[in-house]
């Protein structure tokens, strides 16, 4: 964040991004281990293996563990670091690339035309990005507040995955409770082109912010080609269930795919990968 000029106004979002060290690492960790729970289960069902069945909940268990993990060190992370500015220069300095991401972003809410975007280089970014820096680094401070729906979705899915450990303990008592296998496939059909139609709204107005902004409604960008991916998955997945009569268990790994393509935009996109949208 940046105060704002204004006495008494809300300061407002900056166009970098402090990484908290070892937080994406935890991250990645509890989606492997999330990957292990999902492989060691599929194997316990298919090959009624006992001992898969184990080490599924194991690392369930260790996937929960890492992800309070990261939610730790990133509220601690936040909460102690009060030299942003110089932590922002010793990131800056390992990857520039930055400045220039952060310049696009700086001009793209100038008002400027689609053509008048499109026609700036990218030396002008950079030093757009730099220029800010100069003048608003010793002011910026971090704030849990910064990008309040990544922090919501990280605990969201620790309360997902606390409540399938819960659930564990008492599968017969919950699958009692369970609608019927008819109903939740139907739910899920539901569901799924609830979402297809939602990732549809999303990439076309997506694209024509994009083209007001950027000067370009498509640039195969990280972010934009995961959202992509993942309608394309559900358009597959409404094809096989209305062409082809899928239903059932296989119907349900395709939605499944379909979900985790879903998040990985989000979270894998803004961790992992580079792009005009890793700072979101």
């Amino acid at each position: 964040f940046v105060p704002s000029p204004a006495s008494g106004a809300k300061p407002f979002s900056s166009p970098f991004r402090i990484e908290i060290p070892y937080v994406g690492e935890a991250l990645v960790l509890a989606g492997i281990l999330l990957v292990g729970v999902i492989v060691s289960f599929l194997i316990y069902v298919y090959q009624n293996n006992e001992a898969a069945k184990k080490i599924g909940h194991v690392l369930l268990k260790l996937s929960l563990v890492a992800q309070i993990l990261a939610i730790a060190l990133l509220v601690s992370g936040i909460k102690s670091t009060t030299d942003v500015s110089s932590k922002l220069q010793t990131q800056l300095a390992q990857n520039p690339s930055q400045y220039t991401i952060a310049g696009k972003e700086i001009a793209s809410k100038q008002g400027l035309s689609a053509q008048e975007f499109a026609a700036l280089a990218p030396t002008q970014f950079e030093t757009t990005g730099k220029q800010y820096v100069k003048t608003n680094g010793d002011k910026m401070f971090l704030s849990l507040n910064t990008n309040p729906v990544e922090l919501a979705g990280l605990i969201t899915a620790l309360a997902g995955t606390f409540f399938v450990i819960l659930f564990g303990f008492r599968t017969e008592k919950l699958r009692e409770r369970l609608p019927s296998l008819e109903a939740l496939d139907g739910l899920m059909y539901k569901t799924a082109c609830l979402a297809f139609a939602g990732l549809a709204m999303l990439l076309i107005t997506g694209a024509i912010w994009a083209n007001e902004s950027w000067g370009r409604p498509w640039g195969f960008d990280s972010k934009e080609t995961g959202a992509l991916v993942a309608w394309l998955t559900y358009a597959a997945f409404l094809h096989t269930r209305i062409s082809r009569g899928w239903s059932g268990r296989s119907s349900a790994y395709f939605a499944v795919l379909g979900f985790l393509l879903v998040i990985f935009p989000y979270l894998g996109v803004s961790y992992l990968l580079p792009g005009l949208h890793s700072y979101a």
